[in-house]
């Protein structure tokens, strides 16, 4: 199910971005976060398959313009049927039946809005002092919540006054502000959840969804408030979390509690490894950017370092790595490179932040280290994506050295994200006897699809669902790239779609067969030796030899699409350009060919569009 954070006219970026972040961090996997304009909303087929629409902060008088009538009315029979709906600051304002904003000065709005989720008026500033684009009338504002003050970021939102016949049964107030606020008679209410038909709603005055670590410093109106703010991080996440829990959402398990664990080198090159980075018994510490190291069993209450056991001719012990068995994947791996020395954390940050954010580390790295983590708690994506892998994703991150213009003239390294995604859907297939059926396929550029267990509806779009992708972040040391590829897979993990275990439990049930449940350590190891041989193919002859089993595994051949950056023209997808990796669209009627960067638009599924990616 998809959660929708509207990014149209009124809504800020930066509202949009806290907003969107936030939401990712916390209900990822069992819902995929998305921007929307009032296009979509009024137009698009977004109703059946969304489980909360999310109106951030902003201006609402736009709100007004762009959903008024139809758009309006569209929302709320949605909710009325059973929808979620949530409301930041202007989205709390828009929620309300009227609005009193500024009453009497040259910012005033004041008027009926047509969702009236909530029963009374949403009246503001609460606090006075609001600019329009600005931090100046910002502040960490007191919140009380369960009996519990905290502090949340707050601009220019509202306090919730009841109407005279406003249904009280079905609404109530969730948190109040700490102290009175600056609107006469308005009382205290900061958030108020209510009961609308079948569906829920939830207004906020306050800002619980801004993050203050993403908050940028260096405006006098906003430094001393973010410093403020980060010393309730751990209660606005409850409260965030709290929220999503009224609306009837599932969120991830709270990770501001959970331990990042030691992590283990293993492999072939550990001791040279060691030697390069000059760690020794004297010396323990390695300090990078992102991460400073200690090689060695984890001293008794440090927190300042980033453990790592290297282990030399050794592996560990099943019970300190119980979900990863490190012998299954060096007897699985046939590989000569890469992974042949191998970095795992049952609890880490991110397999990609590791290696691509401490440069100094990556530049000792050889070719083929890979680094693995069962839980991260800040997997990264395209786009700056942040958010929580649990249990039961495969996510990878390994190390590729490529001279400078290894290839010949002809040949773009943008090829190594189709290979990296190739790659694992031909280790999917190639699994073993009887796999080959299994229904993955490509979406272009670097995502990876499986076919929806639950739909008849071959061609629909919920014919196939997300279960991975591939993010390449690129350096240049010495001489060479450095590249870092990343790539996850839904292996046991059902949520937010499928996982290769529910295809291969489809699969037995439809067809009477007996296939074992993919392991994660033997799908890692059958990813890296598909990869690493076709790495080396394409070092030789560029990727014309992997096209015709790229298009027989991507979605796309012959789709007829729409280019939202060309007027919404009409096109169909052609294929890939074979020199720098565009993908090639021509145009209905002119027969034109117009090639698209990967790196700059991806398909939206749902809409048959090709955008600019967010």
């Amino acid at each position: 199910m998809n959660v929708l954070v509207y990014n149209g006219p009124g809504s800020t970026p930066e509202s949009v971005k806290h907003a969107t972040e936030s939401l990712r961090k916390l209900l990822s996997p069992y819902y995929s976060v998305h921007n929307v304009d009032a296009e979509v909303i009024k137009n698009e087929p977004w109703t059946e398959s969304t489980a909360l629409l999310v109106m951030p902060g902003g201006a609402d008088l736009p709100y007004c313009s762009d959903l008024g009538g139809p758009g309006n009315k569209l929302i709320r029979n949605w909710i009325r049927a059973g929808g979620k709906y949530l409301g930041f600051c202007a989205g709390g304002y828009y929620g309300a039946q009227r609005v009193e904003f500024e009453e009497g000065t040259d910012l005033e709005v004041i008027g009926d809005r047509e969702l009236s989720l909530y029963g009374g008026k949403c009246v503001g500033s609460a606090y006075k002092g609001f600019v329009y684009d600005s931090h100046a009338g910002a502040r960490a504002v007191g919140v009380n919540w369960k009996g519990s003050p905290f502090k949340c970021y707050f601009n220019g939102g509202g306090v919730f006054v009841p109407g005279k016949d406003m249904d009280t049964e079905n609404t109530e107030v969730v948190a109040e502000y700490s102290q009175d606020t600056e609107v006469p008679n308005s009382g205290r209410s900061a958030v108020v959840k209510m009961n609308v038909g079948e569906g829920r709603a939830v207004l906020s005055g306050i800002h619980p969804e801004f993050n203050p670590s993403m908050m940028k410093k260096g405006d006098q109106h906003i430094d001393a408030v973010i410093e403020e703010l980060e010393n309730f991080e751990k209660e606005r996440l409850a409260f965030l979390r709290h929220l999503m829990t009224l609306l009837g959402l599932k969120t991830n398990p709270d990770t501001t509690d959970m331990t990042l664990t030691s992590l283990y080198v293993t492999g072939n090159g550990v001791a040279k490894l060691l030697k390069d980075l000059d760690v020794s018994e004297e010396n323990r510490v390695f300090s990078a950017p992102n991460d400073t190291f200690f090689f060695g069993e984890k001293p008794s209450g440090d927190s300042n370092h980033t453990h790592v056991i290297p282990m030399v001719g050794d592996v560990p012990a099943s019970e300190l790595t119980p979900h990863f068995d490190h012998k299954l994947y060096y007897q699985s791996l046939r590989a000569p490179e890469l992974g042949s020395t191998l970095l795992y954390g049952e609890v880490l940050t991110s397999t990609s932040t590791l290696l691509d954010k401490n440069y100094n580390l990556l530049r000792h790295l050889p070719n083929g280290f890979t680094a693995v983590g069962t839980v991260q708690l800040s997997g990264r994506g395209r786009g700056n994506n942040v958010w929580v892998n649990p249990i039961g994703v495969l996510a990878v991150s390994t190390v590729l050295r490529i001279n400078f213009n290894p290839f010949g003239q002809n040949t773009s390294i943008i090829f190594v994200q189709y290979l990296a995604s190739l790659a694992m859907v031909q280790a999917i297939k190639n699994y073993g006897p009887g796999y080959s059926e299994v229904p993955v396929k490509l979406k272009w550029p670097n995502d990876i699809y499986a076919a929806n267990p639950g739909s008849e509806m071959v061609g629909s779009t919920d014919a196939y669902l997300k279960i991975g992708g591939v993010i390449v972040n690129s350096n240049v040391f010495d001489g060479q790239y450095m590249l870092v590829v990343g790539c996850g897979v839904n292996v046991t993990n059902s949520a937010p779609t499928t996982s290769l275990n529910m295809l291969i439990n489809s699969m037995n049930e439809k067809n009477g067969t007996t296939l074992e449940h993919y392991r994660t350590e033997v799908l890692l190891a059958k990813f890296l030796e598909t990869f690493e041989a076709m790495m080396d193919a394409f070092k030789n002859h560029g990727f014309s030899i992997f096209e015709p089993l790229y298009y027989s595994s991507w979605l796309h051949q012959d789709a007829q699409v729409r280019l939202e950056h060309y007027g919404n023209v009409k096109a169909t997808v052609k294929g890939i350009s074979m020199d720098q990796g565009m993908l090639l669209v021509q145009e209905e009627g002119s027969g034109r060919v117009i090639e698209l960067q990967p790196d700059g638009n991806s398909f939206d599924m749902m809409r048959g569009l090709l955008k600019r990616k967010e």
